[in-house]
């Protein structure tokens, strides 16, 4: 059950001290029928040290009148007990409402027996019975009192004598009237105690509907602030997009014509441009993917693909990175001769941000990728894990690793900067495909991603299949 935390005005009382902290976090009306129950053990524990009291008056202290009240009230206080440190309101409930029928069925044998000033009280112990426990017992102790009532009116009615019953003196009369008026006085009492709980617990609902009201008014505000956010990055992402894919496309000419015209001295620096384009136009690309995830329109596209032609391209795409520091690059495809079946241009960007981040992490070092398959419950599964020797991540943390905008490097150190975008897309793009993504590494051994990925074996027709996201698209 979702907890509830209680009304501080609810709570200001000193009855609430004797409610278990497990009873105040099960819902209103349970808090409120366990303070009920604690305020009527005390009416009714009072009542029965008066009744004892006026007994005392005209009958030994070892009369049964005297020894079931002080039974009474050993049950009274073991209800308060059980309130307070098991938090079993209808265990509770059943021990309140049967010591009070024991009190009643005893005190009313030896006080006139149908008679007796007590027997009113039956009807009310009946009525907490029903509001305490649950309906079983409410029934149950209906029918018990019915049928004791019915008894002793029979028994008397045919002669036969009761214990002996002290004689009706002014000491008697008297104890009657005060009994009458502790019926009145207990009655009142519940019906305050009842009342009173009733309204702080409506103050406490119509504070939790405000509250709510003015939550879900928040939540509206977030989601109306998510889709204006989302909006803007795909609209500004456009926007630059249509002048980087110029620069770009004229760098790539400018290259092509100084290399047709023998101007070698350039091209350095015509490769720095373009290199810088390419890399801003891949941070607009994550921009408008992580837009299309988050408002839901990013969908997988599925297409028959060879992993050799895939993974020759990758190594083309990650050349200049593994020059720039130093390290070499093994590839182990076990998939070459065999035709597999996803988005291929998610995968590509999966891996391709993975390389990435290998090369980027690792000096002097080794790099490797490793493609394989395998076969559970008659699903194929494609597999492709990339090992590099760098850095290594600190255990602790990995459990950031794919978190937005979370990276791996340290941000006092240039070389390692990023958006912290491109673990969080490939882990997306991953569960987005019913695949998974799993990282193993150490501070200063090396790290491993595998990425497992179903071969979606039923491809849609390229007639049928969906049109390319921009972000996609080069």
């Amino acid at each position: 059950m979702e907890e509830q935390k209680h009304d501080p005005q609810l709570s200001a009382s000193w009855v609430d001290w004797f409610v278990s902290e497990t009873l105040k976090q099960q819902g209103h009306e349970t808090y409120r029928r366990a303070r009920l129950l604690a305020g009527s053990c005390f009416i009714f524990f009072f009542s029965a040290l008066a009744g004892i009291v006026l007994a005392l008056t005209n009958r030994p202290f070892t009369s049964p009148v005297v020894q079931v009240s002080l039974l009474t009230m050993s049950g009274l206080l073991g209800c308060l007990l059980l309130l307070r440190k098991t938090g079993k309101l209808d265990y509770a409930g059943v021990l309140f409402t049967f010591s009070l029928a024991l009190g009643i069925i005893v005190v009313s044998i030896f006080t006139g027996g149908i008679r007796s000033n007590i027997v009113p009280w039956g009807g009310l112990i009946i009525l907490l019975t029903f509001f305490f426990s649950r309906m079983r017992w409410g029934l149950m102790m209906t029918v018990s009192l019915g049928l004791f009532v019915l008894t002793l009116y029979t028994y008397q009615e045919l002669g036969y004598p009761l214990p002996a019953t002290p004689p009706m003196d002014f000491k008697r009369r008297a104890t009657g009237l005060v009994i009458l008026i502790a019926f009145f006085i207990s009655n009142c009492a519940l019906s305050w105690l009842y009342e009173s709980s009733r309204r702080k617990a409506i103050r406490l609902m119509e504070k939790t509907f405000t509250q709510n009201k003015q939550l879900a008014k928040d939540r509206d505000l977030a989601r109306a602030m998510d889709q204006a956010k989302s909006q803007f990055l795909t609209n500004i992402s456009h926007e630059l997009r249509t002048p980087l894919n110029a620069i770009i496309g004229y760098t790539e000419l400018l290259q092509e014509t100084l290399e047709d015209d023998g101007q070698q001295e350039y091209n350095d620096d015509l490769q720095k441009i373009h290199r810088s384009g390419k890399h801003l136009l891949s941070l607009i690309n994550d921009l408008l993917d992580l837009a299309k995830i988050e408002s839901g329109k990013m969908f997988v596209q599925k297409e028959i693909f060879s992993t050799a032609v895939l993974c020759n391209d990758l190594h083309h795409s990650i050349e200049w990175m593994l020059k720039a520091n130093n390290n070499t690059f093994a590839l182990e495809n076990h998939l070459e001769d065999v035709e597999c079946c996803s988005d291929e241009k998610k995968l590509r960007q999966i891996l391709l941000n993975l390389l990435s981040n290998a090369c980027k992490f690792t000096e002097n070092g080794h790099i490797s990728l490793t493609c394989t398959e395998s076969n559970v419950d008659k699903q194929r599964w494609l597999s492709f894990a990339i090992k590099d020797t760098g850095t290594g991540i600190p255990e602790d943390k990995q459990s950031k690793l794919f978190q937005s905008f979370s990276q791996l490097g340290e941000l006092d150190n240039p070389i390692q900067k990023g958006t912290g975008l491109g673990l969080m897309l490939t882990k997306d793009f991953c569960e987005l495909m019913g695949g998974s993504i799993e990282v193993i590494s150490a501070e200063g051994q090396g790290s491993t991603f595998t990425v497992h990925l179903p071969d979606m074996i039923e491809c849609d027709p390229p007639s049928t299949a969906p049109t390319p996201s921009p972000s996609e698209t080069t």
